[in-house]
């Protein structure tokens, strides 16, 4: 199991949910930071990063609904 699932895993559902709306968030930042200003960003790997976060924590939400509706 990848590090970060486990780091992610023990968070709560709530917590899972703030860090998802803060990486949602961020990720339009960097879109938009992008957009407007495109020769001054850098680092673009930083979002590739981002959203394999995001994917991770819907992962683990939708996992954990899953479960719930196999009991």
């Amino acid at each position: 199991m990848n590090l970060k699932i486990k780091k992610f895993n023990k968070r709560s559902k709530q917590e899972l949910y703030s860090k998802l709306f803060e990486l949602l968030r961020e990720e339009f930042n960097f879109r938009v930071k992008r957009v407007v200003y495109p020769k001054t960003v850098k680092g673009t790997h930083f979002l590739k990063n981002v959203r394999r976060d995001i994917a991770i924590i819907k992962m683990l939400l939708d996992q954990d609904v899953g479960s719930v509706y196999d009991a």
